[in-house]
């Protein structure tokens, strides 16, 4: 019996991938395919006689370095054999054909087939057996994805005026690499700082982070905002954006007090401390100075004198929104004029508030005027004397104090040069009375008739349009008074 084999070898090819191919980067993995060497070896006996069974051996064997895959075998029997069995089982056969299915071979592998068969006439037997496999390999290319994400940080307020950092953190959360990632801040033109507002580009790598900082100033309005964009390199953008609150701070202060007064009168002023702003004022201070014409007498919280008690500085404790504080001052008006009073009110942060209040001290004279004599009685016909007094309690000179006498019509004025007599009535010349001068005036005068006289004394001047007036009373007697006298004692006593 004669025997022939066919291999055929079917292999997956690789266009991509080739042996000897040197490698361009450290991204990139070339891989190369040994391909597998399948043959095929049929044993039989040389000679057999018709109808006597024999046994044909068919052995698969992978003399290559790579698996054979899928290894399946087909042989075509001869119209002149008839087919008995196999072992192992074949998994399809015909009259004329049988397919064993081996599956993978490895390398340097072999698979043996015994297949039963009697001949049934004379003549060569000729066996075509073939071989199918595929030879493959395994190239792994990892897809990667790049993902940027932003994120924007900053303070919750701040304070107008005051610069403001925003911490803006570009993260590549993705597995790839982002490359020229552009990263652009956005700030109001008014807010803008010169430091770092130009566009950013870098690349990161996966699980990579870059932090930037940004400043901008907290110029006006209600708030602050930080505008920041990422864009790719492929186009793809991420925005954040960061809100400062802006706190805007104010400090007012009001002083208080009585618009005029008089010299040596006491007046009392209030300075009045407020926060109308939207933000705690943790610290300051109050100044107030004071005239020379004023003279503190009081104050209702401890605060440090300075200048000889002209300046008086208070400490500002933390005063809230919308709160106020209120600090009392006394003080006594030593001169005539105006007296102006400033107050500074100081905060932190750069807060400074002032006012003044002008205070109008006038002058005023205040004569007192009284009249008395010297004698409890006097005899009818006898001088009495009397005095006048004027005295100037006020803070300004009485220029024109005009003191005239007028005597009952049982009195009789003795003449004199120290005034002028006119009937009942005495006139003295017109003084002038420095504050706290006392002027004394005296003049004398006889009763004719016996009794009880009130001598009235009357001032007139130029800083008070109704006149003063004082009294007082003489007394004078006769024989007949001294008998009525003696007379509502004893009336029995006569008086000679």
């Amino acid at each position: 019996m004669r025997t022939k084999g066919i291999v055929c070898g079917l292999a997956l090819v690789i266009s991509l991938l080739g042996a000897g191919r040197v490698l361009a980067s450290e991204s990139e993995r070339n891989v190369a395919t040994a391909v597998p060497a399948i043959s095929i070896q049929t044993s039989v006996l040389a000679e057999i006689n018709v109808g006597t069974k024999t046994q044909v051996a068919i052995i698969v064997k992978n003399s290559g370095q790579s698996v054979a895959e899928g290894v399946s075998i087909q042989t075509q029997l001869p119209d002149s054999v008839t087919y008995q069995g196999a072992v192992p089982a074949p998994s399809m056969s015909s009259d004329r054909m049988i397919q064993f299915e081996i599956g993978d071979l490895a390398a340097g592998s072999e698979h043996r087939i015994v297949i039963d068969l009697i001949p049934e006439r004379p003549g060569p037997v000729d066996l075509e057996t073939r071989a199918f496999f595929a030879a493959s390999t395994k190239s792994a290319m990892q897809i990667r994805r790049p993902e940027v994400m932003i994120e924007s940080r900053a303070p919750e307020t701040v304070v107008v005026g005051e610069e403001v950092e925003f911490q803006v953190v570009l993260k590549n959360v993705g597995d790839g690499v982002a490359r020229d990632v552009v990263l652009t801040p956005d700030f109001p033109s008014a807010a803008a700082s010169a430091s770092r507002t130009a566009p950013e580009t870098t690349s990161l790598s996966g699980s990579e982070s870059q932090e930037y900082r940004f400043t901008a100033r907290a110029t006006e309005g209600e708030w602050l905002v930080g505008q920041f964009v990422a864009v790719t390199a492929d186009g793809r953008q991420v925005e954040s954006e960061s809100r400062v609150r802006i706190l805007h701070p104010a400090l007012q202060v009001q002083l208080n007090g009585p618009r005029g007064g008089f010299v040596n009168q006491e007046g009392e002023y209030e300075i009045v401390v407020s926060n109308p702003g939207d933000t705690t004022i943790e610290q300051g201070a109050v100044t107030l100075r004071v005239p020379e014409g004023l003279r503190v007498t009081a104050i209702s919280d401890q605060a440090h004198l300075e200048d000889n008690h002209r300046k008086l500085v208070w400490c500002l404790e933390p005063l809230a929104p919308g709160k106020s504080r209120s600090l009392m001052v006394k003080a006594v008006a030593g001169q005539v004029g105006p007296h102006r009073q400033t107050v500074v009110a100081e905060g932190t942060p750069q807060l400074v508030a002032r006012d003044e209040h002008l205070t109008l001290v006038f002058s005023r004279a205040n004569v007192d005027l009284s009249v008395t004599n010297r004698s409890e009685a006097n005899e009818v016909g006898a001088a009495e004397t009397f005095t006048v007094r004027v005295k100037n309690h006020g803070s300004r000179v009485a220029e024109q104090v005009s003191v005239q006498v007028v005597l009952p019509d049982a009195m009789v004025p003795l003449e004199s040069s120290e005034y002028a007599q006119d009937g009942q009535r005495i006139s003295f010349p017109a003084l002038q009375l420095k504050p706290g001068q006392e002027g004394q005036l005296e003049f004398q005068a006889t009763g004719v008739t016996a009794g009880d006289f009130a001598v009235r004394a009357r001032l007139e001047s130029d800083f008070s349009r109704t006149p003063i007036v004082a009294e007082t009373t003489v007394y004078f007697f006769d024989q007949e008074e001294l008998e009525r006298l003696a007379s509502e004692v004893d009336d029995s006593v006569r008086l000679r």
